[in-house]
């Protein structure tokens, strides 16, 4: 123990101290004196890091509190202090945390928070715990990799016997292990839980809160399906991998609340804002990459038997645009499983004539006679398809990535999957922004409203989710694929949906209700070139609202953002 500072303090009115600390993290001591030097009161900082300013502030953010900032800091101070010394009640005997491993790929360069050594000493010393490298097929440079190898391990001054012996000990004892990307730290919540259903594979972390890398400023609280490899699987090959990620260490099984747990953010993840270069988004995977796209897979280019059937609703609204969308088709690495099934009202000569150019004999060509909305005619399209994939798109969808359609598959082939998309952008018509271009869709998120309320929308996701594939609530009929078999089997489209974007939050509902998932992935990413049709948002406590109520195991198949306040 070491004194820091020494002021005076005038009145009895609180007073912040400018305290200079060797150690961001260290416990701090406050002792209260008389001039004389009698005691007059003591108090404890367990965890400075969660103070504004801190690393861990956004955690304090991110906690549904009404409080008043030094209040909410007190309140939740003392119940992690509580948890960490196993006060609380109905508390495990022992942490759940015991390993924490980081992922060291293409990227990483050793100067993420995490290897600082103010905060690995403070892990090893305080909480017990020593990082080590996560066993991983790493593409960087074997001196790069050993190099931040040595910089993850401990301050060797610090490894003495008795605490070695305690760190050895936290890990024989824990549940789980918690896998990080090089641009997170673990949260206090995660450090100090006893608390925890014990998953029985490694799987993404229920939750997780992102702030700002420059200024330290929270942004989000992410809260993730815990799912394992469907989703893992599925994150860039030669990438560091976005989520967190937990992994079992015991077979024992805690039973706790799954709601409590599931609303602990497990990690706190640094956000990089440096403006994204418009290549990058339109095409995120270099067209020379020769490896297999997805982490999961060992086979390139991928082998499809089945037919990719296209449905076009609405086609022929602009024919230069489906002209365009038919080209790059034409272009995609299975092309020739390709065949497209177009409703319009339109006489059927004329776009049948347009399809022959791209697909000859590969094409079906349905009149629209009776003026069915959008979802009636996909419905309608799909009767006209066979086993395979259903591929529904916009007309004004274009693929500047060969390897659009066969990523999909990838995705879609899953037995659990009910829709995969991938990240759309258009141009930029906001004068306000410099970029040429804007994302569209990535998704449709669940939110939170002010009145607590659920709202569900559409928004440029990149930012939160770069070059990953994540669940959504729902993608965007725009531009997405199911297998035919999983689509019957949900029932398609409600054609009483009052409109588009009911459509869709609809069938992602529905689908889910049935134990499917959806999948976006902004690994690649197509154009579009239309309207901006799906602008609205969905309340679902709202007269116009599909379901008024959702069950709580639904919503959390969803990854929901949520905007952190600043306390």
């Amino acid at each position: 123990m070491k004194m820091r500072a020494e002021t005076i303090l005038n009145g009895h009115n609180p007073a912040f101290l400018n305290v200079p600390l060797t150690n961001p993290f260290f416990p701090l001591l406050v002792v209260v004196t008389s001039p004389d030097g009698n005691l007059l009161k003591t108090s404890i900082i367990p965890f400075p890091s969660l103070s504004r300013g801190g690393m861990h502030y956004g955690e304090l953010c991110a906690i549904d509190n009404k409080l008043s900032y030094p209040d909410n800091l007190q309140a939740l101070s003392t119940r992690l202090l509580d948890q960490w010394l196993g006060i609380a009640n109905n508390q495990h005997e022992n942490l759940a945390l015991g390993r924490i491993e980081v992922e060291l790929q293409q990227g990483a360069t050793g100067a993420e928070p995490i290897f600082s050594t103010a905060f690995r000493t403070w892990l090893a010393v305080i909480m017990h715990i020593k990082l080590a490298s996560h066993p991983c097929d790493s593409n960087l440079p074997s001196k790069v990799s050993s190099y931040l190898e040595e910089n993850l391990a401990t301050l060797p001054e610090f490894l003495n016997k008795n605490l070695t012996e305690q760190i050895i000990a936290r890990e024989k004892n824990a549940l789980v292990g918690l896998v990080l990307p090089p641009d997170c730290i673990p949260s206090l919540h995660a450090l100090v839980t006893r608390q925890f259903n014990t998953p029985k594979a490694p799987c993404t972390v229920p939750s997780f809160v992102i702030i700002d890398k420059g200024t330290l400023k929270p942004e989000w609280k992410i809260q993730v399906p815990p799912l394992g490899n469907e989703l893992l699987d599925f994150q860039a090959t030669d990438a560091i991998r976005y989520f967190p990620v937990l992994i079992p260490l015991s077979q024992k099984n805690n039973l706790f609340n799954a709601g409590e747990i599931s609303n602990i953010p497990f990690a706190v993840k640094f956000h990089d804002k440096h403006p994204q270069n418009e290549s990058n988004l339109i095409l995120p995977l270099p067209i020379e990459y020769k490896k297999p796209i997805f982490r999961g897979l060992k086979h390139q280019p991928l082998v499809v038997k089945d037919t990719i059937f296209i449905l076009l609703p609405l086609c022929g609204h602009n024919l230069p645009a489906l002209s365009a969308f038919l080209e790059s088709l034409q272009w995609q690495t299975i092309a020739e499983n390709i065949h497209i099934v177009a409703i319009t009202k339109l006489p059927s000569e004329q776009i049948t004539e347009k399809l022959e150019r791209f697909f000859p004999g590969k094409n079906t060509v349905i009149e629209n006679k009776n003026n069915l909305s959008r979802s009636e005619q996909i419905n309608l399209a799909t009767q006209y398809t066979q086993n395979g994939y259903l591929l529904i798109a916009h007309e004004e969808i274009v693929l500047h990535d060969p390897r659009t359609v066969e990523t999909l598959c990838l995705i879609a082939g899953g037995d659990k999957i009910a829709s995969a998309s991938c990240l759309l952008i258009r141009d930029n018509q906001e004068k306000t922004n410099s970029s040429p271009v804007k994302v569209y869709s990535g998704g449709i998120f669940p939110s939170h409203s002010p009145s607590s309320q659920l709202i569900f929308s559409e928004f440029d996701c990149h930012d939160i989710f770069p070059f990953t594939t994540y669940p959504v609530a729902a993608n965007s009929s725009i531009f997405f694929m199911v297998r035919k078999d999983i689509w019957d089997r949900i029932g398609g489209f409600n054609n009483k949906a009052i409109s588009d974007f009911d459509i869709n939050l609809d069938y992602g509902i529905r689908s889910m209700m049935q134990g499917y998932l959806h999948f976006c992935t902004s690994i690649i990413s197509a154009g579009y070139l239309g309207d901006e049709i799906l602008t609205e948002k969905l309340n679902m406590n709202s007269n116009s609202a599909i379901y008024t109520i959702i069950p709580k195991n639904i919503i959390n198949k969803m990854t929901s953002v949520l905007e952190i306040i600043k306390g």
